[in-house]
């Protein structure tokens, strides 16, 4: 995803907080990277193709509307592009 590469250590450090229930401490912080964080909610399974609601929500805690946004608009084109090869498969 694009905006992997648009979060910061500060976001990244927001979004830890916001899993601290969800996934045990030692693994986050071990997280020093953005990407490591979201391979983590994968593992969890709080993040996939079918889930990503804690995606949306941690973005949000984050206050990084516009990566929400951006998030939305990328969900939006991918689900568009397996909607029309779903009716135009041959």
């Amino acid at each position: 995803m694009a905006i992997l590469k648009q979060c910061t250590s500060k976001d990244r450090d927001k979004m830890k907080l916001q899993l601290e229930d969800a996934i045990p401490e030692k693994k986050l912080q071990n997280v020093k990277a953005p990407y490591e964080l979201f391979s983590l909610m994968v593992e969890a399974e709080l993040l996939s193709s079918e889930n990503l609601s804690c995606l949306d929500k941690i973005l949000s805690s984050a206050d990084r509307q516009d990566l929400r946004k951006q998030f939305k608009g990328e969900l939006k084109i991918l689900l568009e592009q397996l909607y029309i090869q779903q009716y135009y498969v041959f």
